[in-house]
């Protein structure tokens, strides 16, 4: 049985070709589209690579922010 994690990042990688098929035909979003895909994936391998590291997007703006 696939665990959570495992189950989130085929989920990410699926999403990820779905939004790269809609950027194959649509030109106008291609970039968008492709840009988002790609986030869908780099999201994916840190879900099933480390799921309980933390985000360095999330641990950098918890510093920036005011305490």
């Amino acid at each position: 049985m696939a665990t959570n994690a495992e189950m989130a990042a085929m989920f990410l990688r699926n999403s990820a070709a779905y939004l790269r098929g809609v950027g194959e035909n649509n030109s106008s979003v291609r970039g968008e589209m492709e840009a988002n895909a790609t986030s869908y994936e780099v999201m994916a391998d840190l879900v099933e690579n480390d799921p309980w590291g933390e985000s360095p997007l999330a641990v950098e703006q918890e510093r920036l922010s005011p305490h």
